[in-house]
This record gives C-alpha cells, sequence and structure tokens, in this order.
C-alpha cells in the first residue's frame, strides 16, 4: 500500500507518519491500495482512500482508517445486496443519515470497526476512542445497544469481518 500526501505540508506528512507506524504496530485489514493524505478533507473511502489532518491523535486515526478500508471490504462484498435487503426489513434509519442505503452500510461498516478495534486495543482505548468526536454517535450507540443481535444479522450474510 502507498501512503500519499496531497500537498506534502507538514501536517499531512505527521498523519502520514502516524498511519505507516499504526500499520506497523497493528493488524489492520487493508483492501485498497493506496490512500491519500490531504489536509481539511473530511475522511472518505471512495474513489480514493482519503484521510484528513483534523487530529494527530493516533487511536482515533486507527479507527478512521480502519472505517474508510471497510468500506471497501462491504462494497466488494458479494453478499451485500443481500445483507442490505436484509437489514433493510429489521432495521429502520434513525435519521442520522439521508439515505436508507447509506444508514443499513453503515450498520456494516460501524459494527465491524468496533469489532475489528476490540482485538486491536485495549478496553480502556476502545472506550477513549468512542469518547473522541463521532461522525455517527447515533449508529455507534446504535451498534453498542445491539453489538450481539447485528452480529448474528452480519454472520447470515458473511459480513463479519474475521482476520
Amino acid at each position: 500500500m502507498e501512503i500519499i500526501t496531497k500537498n506534502d505540508c507538514l501536517d499531512e506528512l505527521e498523519i502520514k507518519e502516524i498511519l505507516e507506524g499504526l500499520i506497523e504496530k497493528y493488524e489492520i485489514p487493508v483492501f485498497t491500495e493506496d490512500v491519500l493524505i490531504e489536509k481539511g478533507v473530511v475522511p472518505h473511502s471512495h474513489p480514493v482512500l482519503t484521510l484528513g489532518t483534523r487530529t494527530c491523535d493516533p487511536l482515533v486515526i486507527l479507527k478512521t482508517f480502519i472505517h474508510e478500508q471497510l468500506h471497501w471490504f462491504e462494497a466488494g462484498h458479494p453478499r451485500l445486496d443481500e445483507a442490505m435487503g436484509y437489514l433493510g426489513i429489521k432495521y429502520k434509519n434513525k435519521g442520522e443519515f439521508d439515505e436508507n442505503r447509506s444508514f443499513y452500510i453503515h450498520i456494516i461498516v460501524c459494527f465491524n470497526t468496533r469489532n475489528i478495534l476490540k482485538k486491536l486495543v485495549s478496553k480502556e482505548d476502545l472506550e477513549y476512542i468512542y469518547k473522541q468526536w463521532q461522525p455517527y454517535p447515533l449508529m455507534e450507540d446504535f451498534i453498542v445497544e445491539n453489538f450481539d443481535e447485528v452480529e448474528g444479522d452480519l454472520r447470515k450474510f458473511e459480513m463479519v469481518y474475521l482476520n
């Protein structure tokens, strides 16, 4: 995987260095060949996984990187449409997402992100990560409250990431 900085500014280079250290330290699922780091951008997965420079906190960067990688996992999964149909019947959008499809995708991505982090970091670090600013706080609460049930639902479609 190649980590590229858009402008080679100090903020971007710092995030690159932190991310390289995280990749070396943890067994992180990687589904992309390139990662772009760009100052001032909102992290996103497609068309190129892109991280911003809002925080230099390694644990928050770890969570964000895993989250964005998992968008590639779900997008390429052969049973995605089947799982989405099931989730669409079982769960209703809590209003945090403009479209239902994004809500159901984030059930998959946010569950798997938390599940992976539970295996990589201590309980204290996990609690710390989720006390920081979250882009989808209602979804994160939903995942915590329904973790076992969501895990069972995703297992039906082989959508629990197993490393």
